[in-house]
């Protein structure tokens, strides 16, 4: 098969579903098939990957180009919706399937553009609804290109049924390579981008809280929201709290394996990449709002908390009972192999690819 992957490629801007498409480009490369990656606004000159990575934007004369140059049986999409209803039509006009992976729960959603009213004053909030309007209408208008999906690929149950499309539930794969971490004291960390949805001031508050205890807690990732970077300037200050800004793939699988605890304080989403490396790795998770499927409470790889109460008590809990944490670390580790394989889910992936090449 031609595979033709449409996202941001990791080495221009790292994220989990720019992670699971490296991943599965490598991994059907490797059985055999041709795959290109159409590296959305590219900018590296070179990608030293085992696929063909072409940089371009996703205007009709770029992708034009791109399809008649590796002309593809199939394209995996996973870029959200944005342009996704011209993107598919052309692929339709060019007579090339493509099935959209969800990367996210909004995804899937007619209206999904989140409005932000973290503004304090009443002119920047009006400022905010009235920036929101054209981002909405783009998301509902491009909610449209579904119609012209051979495929949807879910990575949770959750997320299955909203689209008339066939689907599949292929959840997101995982690398165990760790790169080796030191760290003079035992420490809980939180990973993901520093931005509002995923709550980085909870964590500061629970680092606050913590004090008592003797644990550092690290943060890793990049700050997206500026806002939030006068915070974790103030938060540097307490003795516990350690920010080491953004890592690699490798780098945050060996600081998990270290860790005592993943915790997270992000809302419902995907699912996220950091919970299945922190149980690869034999880490429990903490979840302060969100576990996805109810993996954490139906396989007890942690604890899901539901309030910033409930939040701090199960952190202190697992801290407290070394026995209790190392179980569920055991038990997280063995679910995550199960689960998880790279070539497992590319397996099931190479299945419905060539079933969908083979609709007419």
């Amino acid at each position: 098969m031609n595979i033709l992957f449409v996202n941001h490629h990791p080495q221009d801007m790292i994220g989990g579903s720019e992670i699971q498409c490296d991943l599965l480009a490598r991994e059907l490369t490797r059985m055999g098939h041709q795959v290109a990656y159409l590296a959305v606004n590219g900018k590296q000159s070179t990608y030293g990957a085992p696929y063909i990575v072409e940089r371009a934007s996703l205007r009709w004369g770029d992708l034009r180009h791109i399809v008649r140059k590796h002309r593809p049986d199939v394209v995996y999409w996973r870029f959200n919706k944005r342009k996704w209803l011209p993107s598919a039509l052309l692929f339709r006009m060019m007579g090339v399937k493509v099935v959209f992976a969800i990367s996210h729960l909004n995804d899937v959603k007619k209206w999904s553009h989140k409005v932000r009213f973290d503004a304090t004053d009443w002119r920047g909030k009006m400022r905010q609804r009235i920036e929101s309007i054209r981002p909405a209408l783009s998301s509902r208008v491009n909610h449209l290109g579904f119609c012209f999906a051979y495929g949807v690929i879910a990575q949770l149950e959750s997320q299955t049924g909203h689209i008339r499309a066939p689907e599949i539930v292929i959840p997101n794969s995982v690398d165990a390579h760790a790169v080796p971490f030191t760290w003079p004291k035992p420490f809980i960390v939180w990973v993901g981008s520093i931005k509002q949805s995923k709550h980085p001031e909870q964590y500061l508050q629970l680092t606050r809280r913590l004090q008592d205890l003797p644990v550092d807690c690290l943060m890793i990732g990049e700050i997206v929201h500026r806002n939030f970077q006068a915070a974790i300037q103030e938060a540097a200050a307490l003795p516990n709290f350690h920010y080491l800004g953004a890592k690699t793939y490798h780098e945050v699988n060996g600081i998990m394996r270290q860790a005592r605890l993943l915790v997270s304080t992000c809302e419902p989403e995907g699912f996220p990449n950091v919970f299945i490396q922190a149980w690869m790795q034999g880490t429990p998770t903490v979840s302060a709002y969100y576990d996805p499927d109810q993996m954490i409470q139906q396989y007890q790889l942690g604890a899901y908390s539901g309030t910033f109460e409930q939040f701090e008590d199960d952190v202190r809990r697992l801290l407290n009972d070394d026995r209790l944490r190392q179980e569920i670390g055991q038990r997280a580790k063995q679910f995550a192999e199960e689960r998880f394989s790279v070539e497992v889910n590319a397996t099931r992936l190479e299945r419905f690819l060539m079933d969908t090449c083979m609709k007419r």
